[in-house]
């Protein structure tokens, strides 16, 4: 039992040592006529070279409702939206039909 404890202490510490030089061996040259890295003159954040990436869209009014009569329920999805005016928005509308409810089950 010991010898296997030991065994395996040293195969542990064998693999952190090669682990750690393996992060501190520097980089190797690129030839000059080498072609490009897929991350060579992109920036932190992928495509954005050297620049953040705008920031997420918050909305400032958003809900979903289900109904039977879309128009009513778009209607009233009006009635409670606030009233903003002087800037751009973006306003999206969508209608999903929905699959049918499944049968309930019966009463044994």
């Amino acid at each position: 039992m010991n010898k296997i404890c030991l065994t395996a202490a040293g195969l542990l510490a064998l693999a952190l040592s090669a682990s750690s030089l393996a992060a501190v061996a520097a980089p190797a040259e690129k030839a000059p006529d080498a072609p490009p890295s897929m991350m060579e003159g992109k920036g932190p954040h992928g495509n954005f070279p050297g620049k953040m990436p705008p920031p997420p869209m918050i909305p400032l009014y958003q809900a979903s409702l289900q109904t039977d009569n879309p128009t009513e329920g778009l209607n009233k999805l009006l009635s409670v939206m606030p009233q903003k005016s002087g800037g751009h928005y973006e306003v999206r509308v969508s209608v999903v039909e929905l699959p049918p409810a499944p049968p309930a089950p019966a009463a044994h």
